[in-house]
């Protein structure tokens, strides 16, 4: 029993010290997709990708009518450019505007 808790301890504290040590991957551009044109962003070797945040109203538009458009954008152009996309899909917002479908 003891032998097992101090393996299990061992290994918390070993993987927290590890996360804790890496860089950082991406950058959190919220719905500022623009921004990942930028050649500070491109030309920076500190990000290996963007996060950028779709909301559902813009991958269905309509009940039961999908469009990934916006992400597969991104995608080809973060692709093309050596960074990876990160997806954060929000369906719930205190912003009135973005959800107006019921």
């Amino acid at each position: 029993m003891k032998i097992t808790i101090l393996v299990i301890l061992t290994s918390l504290f070993t993987t927290g010290h590890l996360i804790a040590q890496r860089p950082i991957e991406h950058f959190f551009f919220n719905v500022d997709r623009h921004r990942i044109q930028e050649k500070s962003f491109l030309d920076s070797d500190i990000f290996s990708g963007a996060q950028l945040k779709y909301t559902w109203p813009e991958l269905e538009p309509e009940k039961g009518v999908y469009n990934f458009d916006l992400i597969q954008s991104d995608l080809e152009f973060l692709e093309a450019n050596g960074k990876n996309l990160f997806i954060q899909v929000q369906d719930v917002s205190f912003d009135t505007t973005i959800y107006k479908r019921t």
